[in-house]
């Protein structure tokens, strides 16, 4: 959910109502859009991402079981470990993972979000996937330069088994067939 304004770094100054106010809290700093571009442009770039995910806008809240028998649940929970969430009140990471195989009579989709609330690294398990498909980077909040990922540009980990997630920070990764299989 955003706020107009949120994808420029508009603030409010901590105030949430600023309809009664006849100032510049009120207006809308157009400047912002020069001034923070890039973050316009990863917030266009996710809002395309999940556009191009049937997965992830479905009409249905996904379920945790394989209703298709396609061999993953609609939803699933992971941890450091693929498929071994942490719920415990230490635990400061939470990985899902979205799957669309079973959506229309379409082919795979296949999305996975990590959030790293911790103040250190983690090396994450993946799940593994369909055989000819590998996880592929859409976006990584961490990284250097965020509104450079491109929805159907995504690049192919180095290790599809593992990813290093930075603190304080968002991963999505979406699987894709590996050159040549499909």
């Amino acid at each position: 959910m955003l706020l107009a304004g949120d994808e420029v770094a508009r603030t409010q100054r901590g105030n949430n109502n600023v309809y009664c106010q006849d100032n510049e809290l009120a207006s809308f700093d157009w400047s912002l859009t020069e001034a923070n571009a890039d973050l316009l442009d990863f917030v266009r770039n996710v809002f395309e991402f999940r556009r191009a995910h049937p997965v992830l806008r479905g009409g249905h809240h996904p379920d945790s079981l394989d209703p298709a028998g396609g061999g993953h649940p609609e939803i699933s929970r992971h941890g450091l470990r693929a498929w071994q969430p942490d719920w415990s009140p230490s635990s400061r990471l939470l990985a899902v993972m979205w799957c669309g195989q079973h959506a229309e009579g379409r082919g795979p989709d296949y999305v996975y979000v990590a959030a790293n609330a911790h103040w250190d690294d983690h090396e994450l398990e993946l799940p593994v996937v369909d055989d000819g498909w590998a996880w592929h980077l859409f976006a990584d909040t961490a990284g250097e330069e965020p509104g450079a990922f491109v929805p159907g540009a995504e690049v192919p980990l180095r290790d599809p088994r593992s990813y290093s997630i930075k603190p304080r920070s968002v991963v999505a990764l979406v699987a894709r067939p590996v050159s040549g299989t499909r």
